[in-house]
């Protein structure tokens, strides 16, 4: 799939969440199938798409739930497909979170959200992580699904 100027890999055991309204496309490599759910999110403060690792039969689990429920069409299905949605990235925010490489750039994190009305540069929140400005990148853009400036200017 590729968003913007990015390209993201996506296998069976991911889940690729792409902000609304976004121009992406895809490439298919072998007879495969896609699962696009097109809904908004209230209130997200990153616009940058989000690959997720799965645990691929509660995942699946879940995803059948809100394709059944939505095809039911009772009353609420509307908002019992959004929450079940809604906890599932929650699920996949807090499973980040508990990784060593997110724990290693959440300063600057929290940094650049509480900041966001000043001009803040990779060098300086490498520097506040303890890490070269290389390994920062990298990291950033392995927990983050982009890159830092990328992150800074949405």
């Amino acid at each position: 799939m590729t968003f913007e100027s990015e390209t993201f890999a996506v296998t069976p055991d991911n889940v690729l969440y792409i902000p609304a309204n976004s121009v992406y496309s895809r490439v298919s490599f072998d007879d495969e199938n896609l699962i696009a759910i097109h809904f908004n999110i209230k209130n997200v403060a990153s616009f940058s798409p989000m690959l997720i690792d799965t645990d691929n039969g509660k995942t699946t689990r879940i995803f059948m739930d809100i394709y059944n429920i939505w095809n039911s069409k009772k009353r609420g299905y509307r908002y019992k497909c959004t929450a079940l949605l809604y906890d599932f990235l929650a699920d996949a925010e807090l499973e980040k979170t508990q990784s060593d490489d997110y724990a290693k750039i959440e300063k600057s994190l929290r940094y650049i959200e509480n900041n966001s009305d000043k001009k803040i540069y990779v060098d300086s929140l490498a520097k506040m992580c303890n890490m070269c400005e290389t390994q920062y990148r990298k990291i950033f853009k392995k927990e983050i699904g982009t890159s830092p400036v990328k992150y800074l200017n949405k």
